[in-house]
């Protein structure tokens, strides 16, 4: 456990963690799922450059060093990543799942329109706010997220 890096290994738990609180919360909480839409998000262009460059280096490392825990870890976290943001926006009864996170639906405090590409859901009791991208179908996403909200 020596030549194990430390940072990696929290940064694997963390992920490790955070992946098994959501399918809890989803599989607890969600219901059925009910609907699902497409997104392309900036964010998602960018996380895949970065996962490649990231991959390339982590390679690079491994190489190096000869540590397989190391480069197993890293790459768990970069295609975690690469995961969370290629999956569509899943509407759940109870709540709404996007980029890795389940919010339920007593959560949400606001959803507000910020252009005819991007809907901001603000969180209750949080400084969180999840932000959708180009989506489509948004009119059909808004209905649902407002009649769900207004319940």
């Amino acid at each position: 456990m020596g030549n194990i890096n430390i940072v990696i290994l929290l940064v694997f738990i963390y992920e490790l963690i955070s992946i098994t609180i959501n399918y809890y919360k989803i599989k607890e909480y969600g219901g059925n799922k009910i609907e699902s839409f497409k997104h392309k998000s900036s964010l998602k262009n960018i996380i895949i450059v970065i996962s490649i460059i990231g991959s390339i280096a982590n390679i690079l490392i491994f190489l190096e060093s000869f540590i397989i825990s190391n480069f197993i870890m890293l790459q768990f976290y970069i295609i975690s990543q690469i995961f969370k943001i290629r999956k569509k926006i899943y509407i759940y009864q109870n709540g709404i799942s996007y980029y890795g996170k389940f919010i339920k639906w007593d959560e949400i405090s606001s959803i507000k329109v910020i252009d005819d590409q991007k809907i901001k859901v603000e969180v209750k009791d949080s400084l969180k706010a999840v932000s959708l991208d180009n989506i489509e179908r948004q009119k059909e996403l808004l209905d649902i997220l407002h009649r769900k909200i207004d319940n």
